[in-house]
């Protein structure tokens, strides 16, 4: 009978790769299980060998490198994918995750609360950069932070809003009642809870000033009870009350004392006569107003000369309006609209007590809408004004020469007006238009950049 010819395959793995070990004795090259042939039924009778430390088969070179290649070649495939895959897919993925990230860094608690109190800008002495100083009452919420809530002073470069230095002020000075001025010596002081400092301007400091302007008098032994800024034309006057309810002014830079309830500074402020050694000729500008005994005379820039008693008494014009002066005619003082007058701008008591020398038109017939005195030193004047009777109009800035009044140069601002008088500084001007920012300006007035010290506060390293 003529034999089936079967495939001998691995009763293992059914591989039918095998070595003959001995005559009809087989060993799998897959699995390597030994087996063996029955001739009779071609039963396959096997042996598995579980010994795992038996060699394996090696890879020859060739398939090594190709196993490499085919790797290399997997990876570099999943890469290209993923890169495709962020190019073509919109962002909206990727704003999700920023979103997310957003939101969980929202929702981590802030360790303070921060109210403004102040702000103030200055130049730098020693190179003539703005600084803008921010005034913050930090509470911290922790009670393990307790001892760092108080009154922080902030110091920042509003050109590149950076934060110059921030520092905690002692705990006796902690407050809420800040007010600045600056004084004949150029220094710019402040009154912080009934005490008097001088800011530091280079070093970004409160200095205390009041421990040798005050310990000096006899008349302050019993103690100060309270202690002001007097108004601003009275120039570097004090107003301290003392604990046994007296009522002083005090010119802290001459030592100099006037009790209130009587005229002792009243005769020191008045006249030509009696100035300090210190006092000089100055020239300052103002803008008359509206006056109701002329309504037909236009709003005039003037140019005022008077005597300055530098640190001592005296009395700053004030604005200034032409009117009737019926005392300069040589009234009694009882007029009436038929008596003669002199038609002034200051009067015969403004002269005196002010001091005033003379004034006269820097831009004779020029008309001026809502204008303001926005900068002016020795050899600068700006001035902010509308260009016409319209209030939907924007304010404009306006270079002066200070001799003949011609212009200079124009510049239109971003928004309404500036609030207070502009800072000079190497590079151009800071001033602020609202509350809580400020513009920065060059030297022919264009705007150059914005800073709030508000944001900045809470974005400052702790």
């Amino acid at each position: 009978m003529a034999k089936e010819i079967k495939a001998i395959k691995c009763p293992q793995c059914s591989s039918t790769a095998k070595t003959e070990i001995k005559p009809e004795i087989y060993r799998c090259n897959n699995c390597l299980t030994e087996y063996f042939l029955d001739n009779d039924d071609i039963t396959v009778n096997y042996n598995h060998n579980h010994n795992t430390n038996a060699q394996k088969p090696i890879l020859d070179p060739k398939q090594a490198k190709n196993l490499i290649t085919g790797i290399v070649v997997v990876v570099v495939g999943i890469f290209l994918i993923n890169l495709l895959i962020n190019i073509f897919t919109p962002s909206n993925n990727s704003g999700a995750v920023i979103s997310a990230v957003a939101e969980e860094q929202k929702e981590k608690p802030i360790p303070f609360v921060e109210e403004a109190i102040t702000a103030y800008t200055f130049s730098k002495p020693s190179t003539q950069e703005p600084v803008v100083m921010n005034v913050i009452h930090r509470e911290y919420k922790d009670s393990a932070d307790y001892q760092k809530t108080g009154v922080y002073l902030q110091f920042y470069d509003p050109v590149n809003k950076k934060l110059i230095k921030e520092a905690k002020l002692e705990n006796e000075m902690s407050g809420t009642k800040f007010k600045f001025r600056t004084f004949s010596d150029g220094n710019v002081y402040v009154i912080l809870k009934d005490q008097l400092y001088r800011l530091d301007k280079d070093g970004f400091r409160l200095l205390n000033a009041g421990k040798n302007y005050f310990s000096t008098q006899p008349k302050f032994e019993v103690g100060i009870a309270g202690v002001d800024f007097d108004s601003d034309d009275r120039g570097d006057a004090l107003v301290v009350s003392t604990n046994d309810g007296k009522k002083y002014y005090y010119y802290p830079l001459i030592q100099k004392v006037y009790k209130a309830t009587t005229d002792e500074r009243a005769r020191a402020e008045w006249g030509f006569k009696n100035l300090l050694p210190t006092g000089r000729k100055k020239i300052y500008h103002t803008f008359s107003t509206e006056s109701s005994d002329f309504p037909d005379e236009k709003i005039q820039l003037l140019k005022v000369s008077y005597l300055d008693n530098g640190p001592g008494p005296k009395k700053l014009p004030g604005s200034m309006s032409w009117f009737k002066d019926y005392f300069a005619a040589g009234g009694n003082g009882f007029y009436t609209s038929n008596d003669p007058y002199v038609k002034s701008l200051f009067g015969v008591y403004n002269e005196a007590s002010c001091r005033i020398l003379g004034a006269k038109d820097l831009t004779p017939g020029r008309n001026y809408f809502f204008p303001k005195i926005a900068y002016e030193d020795d050899t600068t004047l700006i001035i902010q004004m509308k260009g016409d009777a319209s209030e939907n109009r924007n304010y404009k800035l306006q270079k002066l020469n200070i001799k003949n009044g011609k212009i200079e140069w124009t510049a239109d601002l971003p928004s309404c007006c500036i609030t207070e008088q502009l800072v000079k500084h190497k590079n151009g001007y800071i001033g602020s238009l609202k509350k809580d920012e400020y513009t920065l300006f060059d030297l022919k007035g264009a705007v150059v950049g914005q800073f709030s010290p508000v944001t900045a506060s809470h974005a400052a390293p702790q």
